[in-house]
């Protein structure tokens, strides 16, 4: 089997110096060992592991790379978005397998965190993982190593800095050794989650939450210690449109 890709990687390289168009069978080649290639970053081998880290059901993932299914161009964003293959790659050989040419060298160079499906403003984190396993969840690519999870932004309040739809990357932090006020951070807190900047409060056993968006619908407000579960520092923000 590695000598019949081998031997069809050649023939594509090939076609594409004569300039004749990949067939549907180079482009499914292509699709698979940039699956394995990212995948092998993460420590994954399983296609039901796969297909869960792509939000698919193993059957239409298995059909898609078979080439049973349709390999659709919704289905190469995804591949980009979430694990970072190079989609002009798979179609037609050009570039690297992966986007970040660095991280394809460097194994440890990407890694993968679950995202909550739940937003800023949303419900508890605390509460969703006593009832859910993070290993349940979509994952997402990270470049930036160390964060915990990734957490969907909910809501205009921090526009433009972190717009709705965003997703931002945050790493769990020790609120009784160091928080670096007027900088962003995630409150899991009895109420939701709430993204807002930290700034000392007036108040006694409280911290002040303040918006980006500067419109006087989002006004400050005090969020009581005693109803924080958790503190996630930002580390990072993924644009989605």
């Amino acid at each position: 089997m590695w000598l019949y890709c081998c031997c069809n990687r050649l023939s594509s390289k090939k076609n594409m110096e004569n300039g004749e168009t990949p067939s549907q069978n180079e482009v499914l080649i292509r699709l698979n060992e940039a699956l394995r290639t990212a995948f092998h970053r993460m420590g994954v081998q399983k296609k039901s592991e796969m297909a869960k880290i792509l939000g698919y059901k193993s059957p239409y993932f298995s059909g898609v790379t078979t080439g049973k299914e349709k390999l659709s161009n919704a289905f190469l964003l995804n591949l980009s978005a979430k694990i970072g293959v190079n989609t002009a790659w798979v179609l037609n050989g050009t570039g690297s397998i992966l986007l970040n040419k660095e991280a394809e060298d460097d194994l440890n160079g990407f890694c993968t965190v679950p995202l909550v499906p739940i937003s800023a403003h949303g419900g508890s984190l605390t509460n969703f993982s006593q009832s859910v396993s993070v290993t349940d969840c979509e994952r997402v690519v990270s470049p930036i190593k160390g964060i915990d999870v990734a957490v969907p932004v909910s809501g205009d309040s921090m526009a433009p800095e972190y717009p709705n739809g965003s997703v931002v990357l945050v790493k769990r932090i020790d609120p009784e050794a160091f928080i670096e006020w007027g900088k962003a951070y995630v409150l899991d807190t009895r109420n939701g989650l709430v993204l807002k900047v930290l700034v000392p409060s007036a108040r006694n056993g409280a911290v002040k939450c303040l918006s980006i968006n500067t419109s006087p619908i989002f006004a400050p407000f005090d969020v009581d210690k005693t109803d924080i579960y958790n503190i996630y520092a930002v580390k990072g923000l993924i644009a989605r449109k």
